[in-house]
């Protein structure tokens, strides 16, 4: 990869193959491009696979922390010695151009932020206000920096922490923006990870429709090379369908011009694009205070007779064993309440995402919150039932179970 910023290059040599190749490509690019500077950024992740030396090299005069850039008509500083590959992503230059015609008067989220190549473009464009959310103090201090670069200072925000602690945190506050943008960082690195990989998409996309209002837009992207487009399609259509709203595909992008793709291999198509135009099924207006949000119920639930709109749920019993935490939601269920099971699957992603994070939930509506509570309460005081072995098959279960979950069979 060979980024430049003028009289600046930045290259990552990435294979054995690149690296048994650098002193010609070094020799060519001098004679091609003259560059001052060459910043030979070792410090990736490939590099260690292919047993390559890390750290970063410098060819030539002293070289700067940082270079200035411009990109749709913007102003940027990017951080060309410590920042992520290096420094900048050229390659969504052509996405963000298509979304900065979308984004005039919105509220707008733009989570993994990094600099603010999305939120600063967007307020830069329109955007009557910004939040950028990042989980590196560095990179947020970048975004600072890019928007008072633009005068734009007065109009993006930034917040620290985890995407899925933030979305959480955003929806507790009943948040709503009209464009959500997520581009994080590839969550399937190898084949051996698309199972908990692509769940770690589908729970990022589904709490991100949480935030938006009705025909709002969702940004979603992914840089796995091993996740297809057609895969993408199908995990933010399957989150559309959780979170009960009506979406269309309006455009598809991928990487830039200047990041080629090989016919021969396909899956060089690394960057994947994906916008989504929302619609909120039976919408509500909540005012709180002066401001009006829009609240998006998931679901309604007949009750005595009754349609109650539930605007937002809660967490009421959460376990690392998804067949307890389908036993709690069957004993609720079976007492009246309505329940929504989440995580259920999500087990194969601890690591890559907070343990705590990927543990089965089981989620109430607020009116129901004190009953599903004492019911709970009431099953744990009672007396402890020992685990037991399937006559059938052998399984060996908990005492909660009353029949085999593998076979079907009935507790003895």
């Amino acid at each position: 990869m060979i980024d430049r910023f003028d009289d600046v290059l930045v290259v990552q040599l990435n294979t054995a193959g690149m690296e048994a190749v650098r002193e010609p490509l070094l020799d060519a690019l001098d004679k091609v491009l003259s560059p001052r500077v060459v910043v030979l950024r070792h410090d990736t992740s490939g590099r260690r696979m292919e047993g390559l030396e890390g750290g970063v090299e410098v060819l030539g005069d002293e070289p700067p922390e940082s270079v200035e850039l411009e990109e749709n008509g913007v102003r940027f500083i990017a951080p060309v010695m410590d920042g992520q590959k290096t420094g900048w992503f050229f390659d969504h230059r052509a996405n963000r151009s298509w979304l900065n015609g979308l984004v005039a008067g919105k509220r707008v989220l733009d989570l993994f932020s990094y600099v603010g190549g999305w939120g600063v473009q967007a307020a830069a464009h329109g955007a009557s206000e910004v939040l950028c959310v990042d989980a590196s103090e560095r990179a947020l201090q970048g975004v600072a920096e890019n928007a008072e670069l633009n005068g734009l200072q007065e109009r993006v925000a930034v917040g620290e922490g985890d995407a899925f602690e933030a979305l959480a945190a955003l929806k507790a506050d009943d948040e709503r923006f009209d464009v959500v943008i997520l581009d994080p960082p590839a969550f399937i690195k190898k084949r051996k990870d698309m199972a908990a990989g692509e769940r770690a998409y589908g729970r990022l996309n589904r709490e991100a429709m949480r935030l938006l209002g009705r025909d709002g837009l969702l940004v979603s992207a992914s840089c796995s090379m091993h996740l297809g487009m057609d895969r993408l399609t199908d995990v933010v259509r399957g989150a559309a369908r959780h979170q009960d709203r009506h979406g269309q595909v309006i455009f598809q992008g991928h990487q830039g011009l200047t990041t080629r793709c090989i016919p021969r291999f396909p899956r060089r198509l690394i960057l994947r694009r994906w916008g989504c135009a929302s619609s909120a099924t039976r919408p509500c207006i909540k005012h709180l205070g002066s401001s009006p949000f829009l609240a998006v119920p998931r679901s309604d639930h007949h009750e005595e007779g009754r349609v109650v709109k539930d605007f937002d749920f809660v967490r009421v019993f959460a376990h690392s064993n998804p067949l307890l935490v389908s036993h709690v939601a069957n004993l609720l269920e079976s007492a009246g309440i309505p329940v929504e099971r989440r995580n259920m699957t999500l087990g194969g992603a601890s690591g890559e995402l907070p343990p705590a994070e990927c543990e089965p939930e089981v989620w109430v509506a607020p009116h129901n919150r004190a009953r599903a509570e004492a019911l709970i309460r009431e099953t744990e005081k009672g007396e402890a039932r020992p685990d037991w072995v399937c006559p059938g098959c052998g399984e060996a279960l908990e005492g909660v179970f009353d029949c085999c979950w593998n076979c079907g069979r009935d507790r003895p």
